[in-house]
């Protein structure tokens, strides 16, 4: 695994995931976020499942829709490691978003300290 960040997020690169036709000329692949510990406390590790292929955005947002974080992730990292603590994220529920503009995910967070 590497590592590509150090702002209070780090990126791991991982395996692949499956690939499923859709329709001619198409793939879709079966993608998944997770996120573990979850609850969190001060770090929070997130596994991005399928999301090998591109560059993918991940985000996360608090339930006010107020973005809390947004980094972009190069194609083949699959592993993020967040620094809840570092970020300031308050405590509450928040959303992760994973969009590699073909694949959508959003995985719910809680942040209980």
């Amino acid at each position: 695994m590497r590592k590509i960040a150090d702002n209070g997020l780090k990126a791991y690169s991982g395996s692949e995931a499956p690939e499923q036709e859709v329709a001619q000329g198409e793939t879709l692949t079966d993608v998944s976020v997770k996120a573990v510990p979850n609850p969190a406390k001060d770090h929070a590790t997130l596994y991005l499942g399928g999301f090998d292929k591109a560059p993918k955005t991940v985000t996360m947002m608090d339930l006010m829709g107020r973005k809390v974080f947004q980094v972009r992730v190069p194609a083949g990292e699959n592993e993020l490691e967040v620094d809840l603590k570092r970020l300031n994220v308050a405590n509450g529920t928040h959303f992760i978003h994973v969009d590699d503009g073909k694949n959508r995910k959003t995985e719910r967070l809680i942040i209980q300290r």
